[in-house]
């Protein structure tokens, strides 16, 4: 398991491989509380880890779901759930497509 990585150029990629293998070896692999900074139009970690877990047969949960003051990492701007700017409606278009039953879902 790759250690201390994060935000590096080659972490995504070491962690990939490192969940692959560990899947392959016949161990289930779920992603836990991933996320992107809120705001743009854009989740640039997310929209590369979910079509990534999704080809491998990966399970994954986003982090966070509450519009948690002090971070900048969360997926609702309040409490009726609509999604924030950038990560938040990158990720419920992505778990939208998904129950449609859709192979690839970007």
């Amino acid at each position: 398991m790759q250690t201390g990585c994060i935000g590096l150029p080659s972490c995504s990629d070491r962690i990939m491989e490192a969940a692959t293998a560990i899947q392959a070896a016949g161990y289930p692999v779920v992603i836990t509380e991933f996320g992107d900074k809120v705001g743009g139009s854009a989740a640039p970690f997310a929209s590369m880890l979910l079509p990534f877990a999704d080809k491998n047969g990966i399970s994954y949960l986003a982090w966070t779901w509450d519009n948690w003051i002090g971070t900048d990492f969360y997926l609702i701007s309040d409490g009726a759930g609509h999604p924030t700017a950038g990560y938040g409606t990158y990720v419920k278009q992505h778990y939208h497509c998904r129950t449609t039953g859709a192979a690839n879902c970007l």
